[in-house]
């Protein structure tokens, strides 16, 4: 069995780039490959790093961030916005599963939190 032989320091360095990355890349499709492209690291070490400090793998973690920022400009949008323009925006283009995997991280669906931020 392949034995992760990275060290702390390497997998801290590749969180910190990682999650620039993710941050950057917020509007676009990222991949867990191009997260490890741009960090440096082989998965095997990126999947350790994310496990170590946050407790879930790159790719819960990217998908959580990418619901975030849904989460974010569903609060901030008007009342006409078009809740797959906004998923799409972040890469997410399964509407089912993207409402479900929104209602699962934050209690509601996409829709219910639209309608309880509308500023009139």
């Amino acid at each position: 069995a392949y034995v992760d032989k990275s060290g702390a320091t390497s997998r801290t360095r590749a969180i910190s780039k990682a999650i620039a990355y993710i941050n950057d890349a917020h509007d676009e499709a990222a991949t867990v490959g191009d997260i490890c492209r741009s960090a440096g690291v082989s998965l095997r070490t990126l999947n350790r790093a994310f496990r170590e400090r946050f407790g879930i793998g790159p790719k819960a973690y990217l998908i959580r961030h990418r619901l975030s920022e849904v989460h974010k400009e569903l609060v901030r949008a008007p009342a006409d916005a078009q809740i797959a323009d906004i998923a799409n925006r972040h890469a997410f283009w399964h509407l089912g599963q993207f409402a479900g995997d929104y209602k699962a991280m934050f209690g509601e669906l996409p829709s219910e939190t639209l309608k309880r931020h509308i500023r009139i």
